[in-house]
């Protein structure tokens, strides 16, 4: 099967935790018997029409980045339908000829080359990682940092924080539309399943796809011990604003000196050129605080060895979170919201411990409190998490069937060719 993978990023510019996801499927099914990969991303650039530049992906296969015009405002419609980026892509479509096409994330790229992919009749997955497909600001998250809480999504409310309600409802519309163009339709949660769902997306397509959770080296167990040190380290990955909780952590370890901690932040913005380390360090105080840059899949295991606990009070509603089941499965306690696909692994007491939502400072301070005085002793994680080769096999599995599938004659079809007989 020739099979192309379109995310908004890729190998080299890997950013973000479903570029992750999207860079282990295709090095996966790359290595399987009969799969046969590409890789198709954007690069923003300061450029008068899409150019297309082919290159080799460290993971052993091809990519084609599509360098798109840098700045787009926030009510454009080619953040959701991008012309430019349609027309490249169709280039590459007619020489590379796939069987199908596996979408990840597409925010700025659009969804309006679906339409291109239903004309040349190449069937398509999408994975839904993120509520982009619901929400004008992705993350449900209205302009005063609060989760909006809607399940079904009211866009006369959504435009009473987030902008002009004829833009918010065609947006979508048009995405519902495109969505349901999909053959396939993968999700990494049940709850993300159902938020689809609640909004019209075609449950028949839908199947729960798990994220694959990269396994600890053989290192890891040193690497710990390399790290350890008399100070419990909190660790957390994320943007300084107030989707990840960041405003809620710094509230949580202001105005109490926490002697026998130490915080280390991830600047992930490091990956992709724009630091965050002045806004991460912006009023802290309370403990000691390190910034550290983004790692990368390599390095993955030396940047966990850091972490005692892993910090995490979601302002929204994820459909997974990575990171927290990367820490369960090192042995390292989470603190994590009540937030929808974040915390469906984790058991209160036992692998980590659950703060209401939405979350707020003193439950996070007291949940800290309460790990401060725990034993430092590493627990053992009884859950069971997908790895990468559990993910990848199941989506092996969906792939070929979508394909089957597509290439089978209809029921039209079939009842016209047996009057034939």
């Amino acid at each position: 099967m020739r099979l192309l993978s379109v995310n908004i990023y890729f190998d080299p510019d890997s950013f973000g935790g479903a570029t992750i996801i999207a860079e282990h499927m295709a090095q996966e099914l790359d290595a399987k018997p009969g799969f046969d990969m590409t890789a198709v991303s954007a690069r923003f650039a300061h450029v008068p029409a899409a150019s297309v530049v082919r290159y080799r992906t460290k993971h052993g296969f091809d990519g084609y980045s599509i360098g798109l015009p840098f700045a787009v405002r926030d009510h454009d419609t080619k953040r959701y339908a991008n012309p430019m980026f349609d027309h490249a892509l169709r280039s590459i479509l007619e020489t590379l000829k796939p069987d199908a096409v596996h979408v990840h994330c597409v925010q700025e790229i659009g969804a309006s080359f679906f339409d291109v992919l239903c004309e040349m009749h190449i069937p398509f997955a999408v994975t839904v990682h993120d509520f982009w497909w619901l929400c004008a600001r992705q993350f449900m998250i209205d302009s005063k940092g609060h989760y909006c809480n809607q399940t079904r999504i009211n866009y006369a409310r959504c435009a009473e924080t987030c902008g002009e309600l004829g833009f918010i409802s065609q947006r979508g519309e048009y995405l519902a539309r495109q969505l349901n163009k999909a053959d396939l339709i993968l999700t990494p949660s049940g709850f993300a399943r159902e938020m689809l769902t609640a909004n019209g997306i075609n449950a028949e397509k839908i199947v729960v796809n798990g994220n694959g959770i990269t396994m600890p080296g053989p290192a890891y167990p040193q690497l710990r011990k390399d790290y350890s040190s008399e100070k419990i380290c909190f660790g957390y990955i994320g943007g300084p604003g107030p989707i990840k909780g960041w405003d809620i952590i710094r509230a949580a370890f202001a105005d109490v000196r926490f002697e026998d901690a130490k915080v280390i932040a991830v600047d992930a913005g490091e990956l992709i050129g724009q630091s965050w380390r002045n806004d991460l360090e912006q009023g802290w105080s309370g403990a000691e605080l390190k910034i550290l840059p983004g790692y990368t899949s390599d390095t993955l295991d030396e940047m966990f060895a850091r972490f005692d606990v892993l910090l995490a009070p979601a302002r929204w509603k994820e459909t997974f979170g990575l990171a927290v089941r990367e820490a369960i499965v090192r042995g390292i306690w989470v603190i994590a919201s009540d937030a929808g696909g974040l915390s469906e692994d984790i058991v209160d007491g036992q692998n980590g411990r659950i703060i209401p939502f939405p979350p707020d400072a003193q439950s996070l301070r007291k949940a800290i409190h309460e790990r401060l005085s725990a034993d430092r002793a590493p627990f053992r994680n009884g859950q069971k998490i997908n790895t990468i080769g559990d993910q990848a096999l199941q989506l092996a599995g969906l792939l070929e069937a979508m394909v089957m599938q597509n290439n089978s004659p209809g029921p039209a079809l079939r009842k016209s060719q047996g009057d034939l007989l």
